[in-house]
């Protein structure tokens, strides 16, 4: 950076000096439209500036653009600085300026006026006229001027060096709390310095187009291509500074001078790029009824860089409503810093900096860049054009018009980093400028000095300045540079930031912090406000300057530091803290609550962002990371989802507070099965590798009532598990142990997902269909963790069986959690048992078997079925027997997780169908179209089976085996709509845990449904497991059964209850858990009431 950009911005130490500023905008104002008044009276009419212009455009095109200065409500002229401040006050002004104008346009209707731009905080108006419509106009009472709407360009120039784009890079002087409009071409404020994405934004908060005559401020909302003249103007008074991914496209651009304010984006040019001067006075206009739309962020500051004309005395006798606009802005405390053009001209400016209530901004070179020329003005002093001269740091540019009256200051400009219109949604240096020059930068640089000013003085004054005070400081302060080139010789101040801050008086406050452990004081614990440089005692003071400042705490042996925290500190206020240090062993976090709201009304994919929090309680504060997590439960957190990991990536919260809620913005869904889940939040698991020790882990989790999260992968994966070269391993002399050895191989084309994928093995008992009835799994089970296309790993699985292996049947199953969206699952898994186990058929001569079967794309996945829905299947069936059943036999559609292998208990897929077999020797199709249960929502295999032994009226078979088949390569998906979940069970009595003789215990309460809506059949069933130490987690011993379950079969209507006994047996040491809709059926609003659990047993 250059030695010039230092002495303007440098904000080191500032020496006390009060002054203060007496309200006189009442009586400014007043004089000013006196004024006008008595001159009109004298004329004996209105007083028209500019009538060559005007008349030039009358006898050439018929029509002149014109500005109208109107005879002023008595509001206007008399309100104070506090009432221009008010937006009340404004509007009750805003209704007596329009009276004003609409009484007039009534007068002149079809007279050759047509009205273009209504100004609000003073009577006037712009319009086409015709000579017959200047005439009335100029006869009309209420008129007191009419001047001509001079045209106005961009005062932009190109050069070759760098500006470097120096912004205050102090903690304390960004802009914060200030808002600037930028009076040009429109902003693009899709560019990622200036807020990115919509309009509005974080940084464009507002703004509107007066020269498209619509809301959207982009320079190409017109539907043209706009100039990216304003958005560089922006990017140099506020531009963000550009993150760690832009900073090498962005060049030498760091940032604005004030890159934390906020902007307003007012377009004022025509598709030509041009603006009329009647849009410029609107826009100040604007500014003024707009200014506190943000009252965090009230515009204080506008910046032009067009201008129009050439004059060398003030034009406020000219252009009237040019000093209207002006003074209304002045009187609400808002400073215009307008561009003096880029003509060369030696002794004049351009409009609007001509007017004097304006501040001029003339153009510096920022940096020695060479030896450069530029075409001029004709009417220059400087010849010959082009004119070319040598530069350096603070030299003004030659083409930066100058006058010894009107120019106030200058400005740097030649050659300024800034943003370009985005041209390519990439990274890309083509959306960033090398060499804005001009005073159009010069303005946007004077404008942003005047944002950190005004920023400065709200600290030390605890007010902003005036317009005049700012003009004064920055005038009064700056170091005097002089134009010697031009005659006549100018000297003006160049903007010295660091001399203007000298003159308001150094903002101080205090913080003082209090440890409130005697003990914890004694061991060492310090407080630091610069981040461990110093480290300060108990209830030690320090005078800072206002801001903001993060307190942190020195760690110590046996304690846990309390978490850093931030304060705002305030002029002439001592901001005070007490925090305790956390003795090591004695921290309690208490999981209060979570929340979310994505894939609650709508599904969400696994990859997509979750919005979640987590609401935290703790008894102490402290520094110390601890993990955030979520998991999921089928059963409203009576046991958690058997996926094998969690629902997002796992968060790392570094400190918290008593009452702390935790947002992060990166948390992506992980790949898990699809279904719809209770959300089970979690702090700083009991049983994860890193946890700080805590005196409870009991209460660090905590399901969510009322919401539910549905989760759907529409992404079509080509990844498809399979089960190979299964052996078995199994010795008589250990008749309890077996082992499973194998391959788990990826027969798609994709790679397995990062998630991976579990082999596990199951084991239970077999219905004579050769269906399992798992009652618990081998062991641990093994993670594959990556498994390329085409690639194979090895597993092995070992474990005991009580009683036996041989009197069991196994399931060995990869990708066992279903976490791997395969459409074909029927490979991933076999059934082994001893064919002693198998149900014996029935000895009637009846034998049919299912040959086919096939199920229309309509109801397949990626589609979707819901409860209640109907659906179509269709079946072979062909009759092997010798016998003919008498009667009908069921035709049933089961759901399978785990391609057939087991079925969802509790329900059928669908409602079953009774049919008429085929005549023996001959095959049928049968084609069912039946209801939807509501079985939990989820992916499904399909399995069919006929004359199911056990299921109504059915007689049985002689061969049972191939009474089912699984379709192969298909699955549905179950979605419950979330409209329609209007059923809700919960425990309204209860449930009661009562122990009885030996280890006998009767479970009993009463279960409601609070909903509107009938529930479907459902189960209550008791479960006996364990309560996992260190996180209260319940895992059911699926191996031990308590007793059968209540089926409620025929469901629940809206408002019913049912009494609900259950006695079984429980073994010693064990806990009881009672779950109803234990199959999850019912589509409930929420799940987290259907529970509870015993005490340990004794």
């Amino acid at each position: 950076m250059n030695l010039l950009k230092i002495a303007i911005l440098c904000m080191a130490a500032f020496a006390f000096s009060a002054f203060s500023f007496a309200d006189e905008v009442a009586d400014e104002t007043e004089a000013f439209f006196t004024k006008l008044e008595q001159k009109s009276a004298e004329t004996g009419g209105a007083v028209i500036t500019g009538i060559d212009k005007i008349s030039t455009d009358l006898e050439t095109t018929g029509v002149a653009s014109v500005i109208v200065t109107l005879r002023q409500p008595e509001k206007c002229k008399k309100m104070t600085a506090a009432e221009w401040d008010s937006p009340a006050s404004l509007e009750a002004l805003h209704l007596e300026t329009e009276s004003v104008s609409k009484r007039v346009m009534s007068r002149l209707a079809n007279k050759g006026v047509k009205q273009r731009v209504v100004y609000e905080n003073w009577a006037g108006f712009s319009c086409d006229v015709t000579k017959e419509g200047l005439s009335e106009l100029a006869a009309d009472p209420d008129v007191l001027t009419i001047e001509e709407n001079i045209t106005c360009y961009p005062k932009t120039r190109q050069g070759l060096a760098l500006l470097n784009a120096a912004t205050v890079k102090t903690s304390n002087y960004k802009g914060s709390g200030i808002s600037i409009a930028i009076c040009d071409t429109g902003i693009d404020y899709k560019h990622p310095q200036l807020g990115g994405g919509a309009f509005p934004n974080s940084k464009v908060i507002g703004g509107y187009n007066f020269g498209d005559s619509m809301s959207d401020p982009h320079p190409d909302a017109g539907g043209y291509e706009g100039s990216s003249h304003g958005t560089s103007c922006a990017s140099i008074a506020a531009g963000l500074v550009p993150t760690s991914a832009y900073t090498t496209a962005a060049g030498d651009f760091i940032g604005g001078v004030a890159p934390d304010a906020k902007i307003y984006a007012l377009k004022i040019s025509d598709p030509d790029g041009i603006a009329s001067a009647d849009n410029e006075l609107k826009a100040f206009d604007w500014c003024v009824s707009h200014k506190n739309d943000n009252a965090s962020n009230p515009i204080l500051i506008i910046s032009i860089s067009f201008g129009g004309g050439m004059y060398s005395t003030a034009v406020d006798s000219f252009y009237p409503a040019g000093v209207a606009s002006v003074q209304a802005a002045k009187n609400a405390g808002i400073t215009i810093f307008a561009s003096t053009g880029n003509d060369g001209n030696c002794n004049g400016v351009s409009f609007p900096a001509a007017l004097s209530e304006v501040v001029a901004v003339g153009a510096v070179y920022d940096a020695n860049i060479g030896r450069i020329g530029f075409n001029l003005d004709p009417k220059s002093c400087l010849t010959p054009s082009p004119y070319y001269e040598n530069t350096w740091a603070g030299k003004p540019c030659c083409y930066s018009n100058s006058s010894p009256t009107l120019l106030d200051l200058y400005a740097p400009a030649h050659d300024a980093s800034c943003c370009n219109k985005v041209y390519t949604s990439a990274i890309s240096s083509l959306n960033y400028i090398p060499d804005f020059g001009g005073t159009s930068a010069a303005t946007p640089y004077a404008a942003g000095c005047a944002v950190l000013l005004q920023q400065r003085a709200k600290q030390s004054l605890g007010r902003y300045l005036t317009k005049d005070e700012v003009q004064s400081l920055l005038t009064s302060t700056g170091t005097i540079i002089e134009d010697s080139i031009k005659t006549p010789k100018v000297s003006k101040p160049f903007i010295n930031l660091n001399a203007a801050f000298a003159r308001l008086p150094v903002p101080v406050g205090g913080v003082t912090v209090t440890i409130g452990d005697s003990a914890a004081v004694t061991a060492g614990a310090a407080w630091s406000i610069d981040r461990g440089k110093t480290w300060r005692s108990s209830g030690t003071s320090v005078e800072v300057t206002p801001g903001n400042y993060t307190v942190t705490f020195k760690s110590i042996s046996n304690y846990l530091p309390p978490e850093e925290r931030n304060m705002t500190v305030t002029v002439n206020k001592t901001t005070t803290l007490s925090v305790k240090y956390c003795p090591v062993g004695k921290l309690d976090l208490q999981m209060a609550a979570g929340n979310f709201s994505k894939g609650v009304t709508s599904s969400i994919a696994p990859g997509n962002s979750l919005d979640f929090s987590w609401t935290v309680k703790s008894n102490y504060t402290f520094a110390n990371k601890f993990w955030c997590e979520i998991f999921a439960s089928k059963t409203g957190g009576f046991d958690l989802a058997r996926f094998g990991g969690t629902v997002t990536n796992s968060y790392t919260k570094e400190g918290a507070l008593e009452a702390t809620v935790i947002k992060p913005s990166n948390l992506l869904v992980n790949t898990i099965p699809n279904g719809r889940y209770t959300l089970v939040p979690c702090i700083n698991r009991g049983n994860i590798s890193g946890r700080l020790s805590e005196t409870n882990f009991l209460n660090n989790w905590e399901a969510i009532p009322g919401k539910r999260l549905e989760v759907y992968n529409p992404v079509a994966t080509k990844v498809d598990l399979q089960l190979r070269d299964l052996k078995v391993g199994y010795d008589p002399r250990t008749p309890n142990k077996v082992t499973f050895t194998g391959k788990m191989y990826n027969g798609g084309a994709a790679a397995m997902p990062s998630t991976g994928a579990w082999v596990e093995v199951f084991y239970g008992t077999l219905t004579p269909e050769g269906i399992l009835m798992p009652q618990g799994t081998l062991c641990a089970g093994q993670k594959i963790t990556s498994l390329a296309s085409g690639a194979s790993a090895n597993f092995t699985q070992s474990g005991n069986i009580t009683g036996g292996a041989m009197k069991k049947a196994f399931a060995v199953i990869v990708d066992s959690t279903d976490i791997v969206g395969e459409t074909n699952e029927t490979n991933n898994s076999q059934l082994l048992y001893d064919n002693s186990i198998l149900p014996a058929g029935k000895k009637n001569g009846i034998d049919l078997a299912i040959t086919d079967m096939g199920v229309n794309a309509y109801y397949l996945a990626p589609n979707s079925i819901a409860p209640n829905s109907q659906m179509q299947y269709a079946v072979v069936i062909q009759n092997k027997g010798k016998t003919m059943p008498t009667g009908k036999v069921y035709l049933e559609l089961f759901a399978s997780q785990d391609g057939g292998v087991s079925t969802m208990s509790g329900s059928t897929l669908l409602w079953s169908e009774q049919i008429t077999p085929p005549a023996i020797g001959k095959s049928q199709l049968y084609q069912p179209t039946k209801t939807v249960n509501s079985i939990g929502d989820g992916m499904y295999a399909l399995t069919a089976v006929v004359n199911r032994i056990g299921a109504g009226t059915n007689p049985g078979d002689v061969t049972p085996l191939d009474n089912k088949r699984t379709l192969t390569a298909q699955r549905v998906y179950l979605k419950t709509p979330s409209s329609s979940s209007k059923m809700n069970l919960t425990w309204t009595n209860g449930p009661v845990f009562t122990k009885g003789t030996g280890n006998k215990w009767t479970v009993a309460g009463t279960i409601k449904n609070t909903g509107t809506t009938r529930t479907p059949g459902f189960w209550t069933e008791v479960f006996i497991g364990t309560k996992q130490a260190n996180t209260g987690f319940f895992y059911k011993d699926s191996g031990t059964v308590f007793a059968a379950g209540d089926n409620t079969k025929d469901g629940l209507a809206a408002g019913a209850s049912k009494v609900i006994s259950i006695t079984g047996t429980c073994p010693t040491g064990k806990i009881l858990g009672v779950l109803t809709d234990s199959t999850d059926v019912v589509a409930e609003t929420d799940e987290t009431d259907n529970y509870n659990y015993s005490s340990l047993t004794k």
